[in-house]
């Protein structure tokens, strides 16, 4: 009996690979080759300097077919196609949902301001998966002369560290390979923590649905063209972040079309308008001095199921080993801070309000 178990889980195994294979025309062992710089995909994308091997291993294939064996969630349902490309000679834009950025609110945010004509599409992806998809579509509808545009939002490091284990904790929707254990190992943040700060060497990935270290780094640099590529602990847990990845990525928050702050939700939505509809005013809730205007703001919270919660919540040590695990992250964070506040000046003088009064 143990025997045919065996087996039918082989076969189950190289029927779902070859599934994948054959919806998304990727080899089960593929050589991928993104732009010089991810992040202008406007530039040849056969120009790149580096290969990356990817692997892919067969339990851990995609998002979507995770869920079928218990190895991840399926990705957000809020991401996907929001805006088809129609007309030759527009824009795509791809937004890279970084799990706990605000992803699945901004993708149900921002899909209205795109202009007809305009594509958009988001998922929790690497930029070169994400491009991927765009170019895909845009062969698709026999598309020429389109220009590429990627997006994304950052955290606070911290604050994102610890959305990341409540999800995992709260979140019954979402099942995985290795949740029980992960209960189990983890019953609180500083457990969580520990995991990844007091034994290195001893993490266990597998266990845990998101792989927290220096996941919003790690998302500006990956090459996987898979879904969870950019943050499953299998596939995203193997990058290792040096000096020249650092400053690709830090490269990448000054490059990209648009660099959101969760922090400053509101704002970072008026300048994503002004970004995709530059000559359309702002809409009312973009006037943060007025009152009623700026608390008109139709935003969508979508919390799955994570309960409110602050950083200052956690310990000054659970606050450190947090630190310790997003050494990267708090570079690239501060990176798109300065970024959104020049942002925010040049709106503010060039349209002649005030979309930042914090």
């Amino acid at each position: 009996m143990n025997n045919y178990l065996r087996f039918s889980a082989v076969v189950l195994c190289v029927a779902m690979a070859s599934a994948l294979k054959a919806a998304h025309n990727i080899p089960m062992e593929t050589v991928v080759k993104p732009s010089p710089s991810v992040l202008d995909p406007t530039e040849p994308r056969d120009l790149a300097p580096i290969e990356a091997k990817v692997e892919v291993p067969c339990e851990t294939m995609s998002r979507n077919v995770g869920q079928m064996n218990g190895t991840a969630s399926s990705g957000s349902a809020e991401d996907g196609w929001h805006k088809e490309p129609r007309v030759s000679n527009r824009k795509v834009y791809g937004f890279v949902h970084i799990p706990k950025v605000a992803g699945s609110s901004f993708a149900v945010d921002s899909a209205r301001f795109i202009p007809d004509g305009d594509g958009y599409f988001s998922a929790e992806k690497c930029p070169a998966g994400i491009l991927d998809e765009l170019s895909r579509r845009v062969d698709e509808n026999h598309l020429s002369g389109m220009s590429f545009g990627l997006l994304t939002f950052l955290r606070d490091p911290t604050a994102h560290v610890q959305s990341q284990y409540l999800e995992m904790l709260h979140d019954d929707d979402w099942k995985w390979l290795g949740k029980k254990t992960f209960l189990q190992h983890c019953p609180n943040i500083t457990a969580f923590l520990d995991r990844f700060t007091s034994h290195p060497e001893h993490e266990h990935p597998e266990h845990i649905g998101y792989y927290p270290r220096d996941m919003q780094t790690r998302s500006l640099i990956c090459e996987s063209l898979l879904y969870g590529g950019n943050h499953g602990p299998r596939v995203a847990g193997k990058i290792e972040i040096d000096t020249d990845k650092l400053q690709q990525a830090l490269k990448n928050v000054d490059s990209y079309t648009f660099v959101g702050i969760v922090e400053f939700y509101q704002a970072s939505i008026c300048i994503f308008h002004d970004k995709v509809q530059p000559g359309s005013p702002l809409p009312d809730f973009c006037d943060c001095g007025h009152e009623e205007k700026w608390s008109s703001f139709p935003a969508n919270h979508v919390s799955h199921h994570v309960p409110g919660h602050s950083s200052t919540d956690l310990s000054q040590e659970d606050r450190q080993k947090a630190a310790t695990l997003t050494e990267h992250d708090q570079k690239v964070y501060k990176a798109g801070l300065e970024r959104f506040h020049r942002e925010v000046r040049e709106l503010e003088q060039r349209r002649g309000l005030r979309i930042h009064c914090e």
